[in-house]
């Protein structure tokens, strides 16, 4: 996430969380930027063979459009799952 070991040491397991869940918020922000650009660009390639006029959603339909949850309908997590996760990862990165 770009943090130091010393960040990360000092952040509360809530602090965390809100930091990752904000990062993948990002990143997923961007991967949609990238598809709906796609999307046009085939659009607009398609359009001149087309008898009648394109939407974007007539070349491709994404999850987030056609009311999918996807991962946002992950349930929270308790405080003990929360704490568990905590120690997971210090013990990952060798802090335990």
């Amino acid at each position: 996430m770009g943090m130091t070991v010393a960040d990360f040491c000092e952040l509360t397991p809530a602090e965390f969380s809100e930091a990752l869940t904000i990062r993948q918020r990002l990143r997923e922000s961007g991967e949609r930027a990238e598809w709906e650009r796609a999307r046009m660009m085939c659009m607009c390639i398609l359009q001149p063979y087309a008898k009648n006029p394109l939407k974007p959603t007539d070349v491709m339909q994404f999850p987030w459009e056609a009311g999918e949850r996807g991962d946002t309908a992950r349930r929270a997590l308790t405080h003990e799952e929360e704490m568990a996760e905590f120690e997971r990862a210090k013990k990952a990165y060798g802090l335990t």
